[in-house]
């Protein structure tokens, strides 16, 4: 017994190196260690890590054989959600590899079977999915795929799986929409991105996330140029800014930090973080805004702090703050 024991845990401990492979997307490496487990003691996960490392290693016989292994074991041990989510991998490889739409359409039904009656999961969530794509793919009926994706995208959501709800919401269909930023502006939008918008372009999209209500603002911003002209050298910084270089990093500077205070102004807990390694390119800084459920409580004393970092630096004006002045003046 004990022997068994050590034999197991050897084998757990294989399993884990494959799923964090897996998840690494390092596809021989999960199989390596999904192997290993298995020559240790045969299990269903093991099987099934196999299966999937194998289906992206593009040996897909294989990767069925493991399949339907992990499949008999899972039901052996009365598994019912592992066995429903490996006959749901098995149907796509039907589907997909042997072109066999009778036999994935079996193992949807048997996913179908063990799934009834149980709270909804991830599982619920993958074979709506694939209900959704039957409906879109074979039957050409898009009204029929969406009503799969919003249930897919419901339980992604309540169940926490980001996978099935992008899939979902993929599924449902992506709206892009082409407009200028300083003019267009969506009714409600849940997060705002924008990746090196040039000098106030930054500005422009920081405020339509406002306006629309964003959740979460992420803003990479390039080409600070618009405080730099207006910079006054204070007189105990007047030897260091007198370089060109130290005056361009003090532009930038201030001008993301007085970003972030005007976004904790509005309500939103702020960060200013390097996001890429300097390597890769040096317009590294994120600025992320997360909305707070209750509004700044100082935010006056914050606009003060604004008010006196400008008069510090003689900077007349910024684009963010401007637009959020007018803002303010309409509701007045």
């Amino acid at each position: 017994m004990l022997e068994e024991a050590s034999l197991s845990e050897g084998a757990g401990r294989l399993e884990q190196r494959g799923r964090a492979a897996l998840a690494a997307g390092e596809w021989q490496a999960a199989h390596d260690a999904f192997q290993a487990s298995l020559d240790t003691a045969p299990s269903a996960p093991a099987f099934e890590g196999l299966g999937l490392a194998c289906r992206w290693l593009g040996e897909q016989e294989t990767a069925i054989r493991s399949l339907q292994r992990a499949y008999r074991l899972h039901r052996r041990a009365d598994d019912r959600r592992g066995a429903a989510r490996v006959a749901l991998q098995l149907c796509l490889a039907e589907f997909y590899f042997h072109d066999d739409m009778a036999v994935g359409l079996g193992w949807v039904e048997r996913a179908d079977r063990l799934l009834e009656g149980m709270p909804p999961g991830a599982e619920q969530g993958w074979l709506a999915l694939v209900r959704g794509h039957l409906a879109l793919q074979v039957d050409h009926d898009p009204v029929r795929a969406r009503t799969w994706a919003a249930a897919a995208r419901t339980i992604g959501r309540d169940s926490g799986v980001v996978d099935v709800e992008m899939m979902a919401l993929a599924l449902e269909g992506l709206t892009f929409e082409q407009g200028d930023v300083r003019t267009v502006v969506p009714e409600a939008i849940d997060i705002m991105i924008a990746l090196h918008a040039c000098d106030t372009a930054t500005d422009h999209a920081i405020h339509t996330g406002l306006r629309a209500g964003a959740a979460i603002i992420m803003c990479s911003p390039c080409c600070h140029k618009e405080l730099r002209p207006q910079l006054l050298s204070p007189h105990p910084l007047r030897p260091i800014l007198k370089h060109g270089v130290h005056l361009g990093q003090q532009a930038e500077m201030l001008t993301d930090g007085l970003r972030a205070m005007l976004l904790e102004a509005c309500g939103y807990d702020t960060q200013v973080f390097e996001f890429v390694a300097l390597e890769h390119t040096n317009k590294n800084k994120m600025i992320l805004a997360v909305k707070r459920a209750q509004p700044t409580a100082d935010a006056e004393a914050l606009w003060q702090q604004i008010a006196d970092l400008k008069g510090f630096y003689g900077i007349q004006a910024q684009c963010l703050e401007t637009l959020l002045a007018e803002d303010r003046a309409s509701l007045v």
